[in-house]
């Protein structure tokens, strides 16, 4: 587990980890906060925007993220953080009811080649890298809202749910599905993978930040430990 505070007494609401130290940004101000991997404080780096959903993609050395209050625009970076530019992803012809907001966006390379994956309220998609619909992945159940989503390989994504209060972090690995609720002291912020692992980032009474392992080379999923 890793533990680390921003120092503008902001929550974080996205973070990696990337040559040994943790990425966070808050997706408020227009940085990204720099820490080593026992939480202090090492730097901050000035970026265009206010990012959220930030994450390092390994097949172009660079960033995707979210801008706040941007819509459905996907923003890429180099690996030192300057944009390059953004997709819009195209929605109005998915033609299978309501989807709700954009809550998740990241980039894959899966058999369809470089691609996107959006979560929405309500279903995940897979986008071409012009913002087209290229296939559903999964859809919610009943009254879940889906809050955050990661692929990690083929066939292998981990998702997180809200319903009736509750959060709930379930990933599927070729079919095989394991679930785990969420500590009812923890907020899950954010999902990402590290090669074949799955970590989450949490928050505790707000301003107290957590990444967790949650899934690693194929075992069950670990207990939530804040």
């Amino acid at each position: 587990m890793y533990r680390f505070m921003l120092n503008n007494s902001l929550a974080a609401t996205s973070a990696l980890i990337r040559n040994d130290h943790i990425y966070a940004a808050d997706g408020k101000e227009c940085n990204i906060h720099v820490f080593d991997l026992c939480g202090n404080y090492s730097s901050k780096i000035c970026v265009t925007r206010a990012y959220d959903r930030l994450r390092f993609n390994e097949g172009d050395c660079g960033y995707t993220a979210l801008g706040c209050g941007c819509g459905n625009r996907v923003y890429y970076t180099d690996a030192n953080l300057n944009e390059l530019g953004y997709t819009q992803l195209s929605t109005d012809c998915l033609r299978f009811g309501t989807i709700g907001a954009l809550t998740d966006i990241s980039a894959v390379n899966l058999s369809e080649g470089r691609s996107i994956v959006a979560a929405f309220e309500k279903a995940v998609y897979l986008f071409d890298t012009d913002g087209n619909p290229i296939r559903e992945i999964c859809r919610a159940d009943g009254c879940e809202t889906i809050t955050d989503f990661i692929a990690f390989g083929e066939e292998k994504y981990a998702i997180g749910t809200r319903s009736n209060g509750a959060s709930v972090v379930t990933v599927s690995d070729n079919g095989q599905k394991q679930s785990i609720v969420v500590d009812g002291k923890l907020s899950l912020r954010m999902l990402f993978a590290s090669g074949a692992n799955v970590f989450g980032l949490f928050g505790h009474s707000y301003i107290y930040n957590r990444i967790l392992p949650i899934y690693s080379n194929g075992s069950t999923l670990r207990r939530l430990d804040f």
